[in-house]
């Protein structure tokens, strides 16, 4: 499998750590702090299931399941800021005869 471009949609099938390439949006120049332009970062991370609570009322609480890319920190990341993600293939175990 190669570089896979994002588009809606178009996430992995399955749980487990890719390596992403990640937009970085920039921040403006302000007073004597200089600009910091858009970059591409690369990263791994884990692509798995969270949960997230759509409603809490007296007698239930409702979550919703769905898929999300977080880094190494755990912070969930924008789907939209993912660009490529890619997933290594497995390397075979030294067999030991």
């Amino acid at each position: 499998m190669g570089w896979v471009k994002y588009q809606k949609g178009s996430f992995p099938q399955e749980i487990g750590q890719y390596y992403v390439i990640k937009y970085v949006e920039g921040t403006k120049g302000m007073a004597f702090f200089k600009a910091i332009p858009p970059s591409k970062q690369i990263s791994l991370m884990d692509y798995r299931n969270t949960m997230i609570m759509e409603e809490n009322a007296i007698d239930r609480v409702i979550y919703r399941k769905y898929k999300a890319w977080f880094d190494k920190y755990e912070n969930e990341q924008k789907p939209e800021d993912i660009l490529y993600w890619y997933k290594l293939d497995e390397m075979p175990e030294d067999e030991k005869s």
